[in-house]
């Protein structure tokens, strides 16, 4: 296909009116810019509907805290957009968000949202809350009235959902969290590392950048931290430490 749909963060500081998400329909000749929700507002995420390519959800991040950052929905191909609500955390508190979207289940799509409203500095003054929608967006759930045990912020913000079982839920933030309840619970990754090389750490390396689910066995993940690259064959319950690369 010649259709391609980009999401712009734009630059950490300022204003810049590139920020949005951007469509080609020919391979790249000409772009459009479909998605523009502020000069401070760009667009950290963005999912295609495994069911109806048609739809997508965006994840706004508004870095200037001034009540846009959200998420938004388009069902004609990324043309145009709506901002959803309907449960979702809203205003000058919500951060980061990432999403992700079931493809075991149709409508199940998932939101992690920074809230910034718990009292403190620096690492402690965020949570991540995790919200749920069966029906493609329209509706959402808190999946639990705790956040997810594991810092997310502005560095660390990352969901992913397994794509046999949409119950399956896998959260990067300094930690690797993962649900296997839709969200309700969440218990830490695999501690149990083996390296191809001799080193001197023990665990699982800390700050998670970004988690790949192989699709055709979902009990093959990679996992890229901080620490470097880990594979794991049995769905995050141990690891093996890629140390050569």
């Amino acid at each position: 296909s010649d259709v391609v749909h980009v999401a712009v963060i734009g630059p950490r500081r300022g204003a810049h009116t590139g920020r949005g998400v951007h469509v080609t329909r020919d391979g790249g000749g000409s772009w459009e810019q479909t998605l523009f929700v502020g000069e401070h507002v760009g667009v950290i995420d963005l999912v295609r509907d495994p069911f109806d390519a048609d739809r997508l959800w965006a994840a706004a991040w508004d870095r200037s805290r001034g009540g846009a950052g959200g998420v938004y929905r388009s069902v004609d191909g990324g043309q145009s957009w709506e901002q959803l609500e309907g449960g979702l955390l809203a205003g000058e508190d919500v951060g980061r968000v990432a999403l992700a979207a079931a493809a075991s289940q149709p409508g199940v799509v998932y939101a992690l949202i920074v809230d910034h409203s718990p009292p403190g500095e620096g690492r402690y003054d965020v949570g991540g809350a995790l919200y749920r929608s069966t029906d493609g967006g329209d509706s959402w759930e808190r999946t639990s009235e705790e956040y997810v045990d594991t810092y997310v912020g502005w560095d660390f913000c990352d969901v992913m959902v397994s794509p046999d079982d949409a119950d399956e839920v896998y959260v990067c933030g300094m930690r690797l969290m993962v649900s296997r309840d839709g969200g309700k619970t969440f218990e830490r990754g695999g501690e149990t590392v083996f390296r191809l090389l001799e080193h001197p750490g023990r665990g699982m390396h800390l700050d998670m950048h970004d988690l790949w689910i192989d699709p055709g066995n979902p009990d093959r993940i990679l996992l890229g931290t901080d620490g470097g690259l880990f594979v794991s064959m049995d769905r995050a319950r141990s690891w093996l430490h890629l140390n050569n690369l």
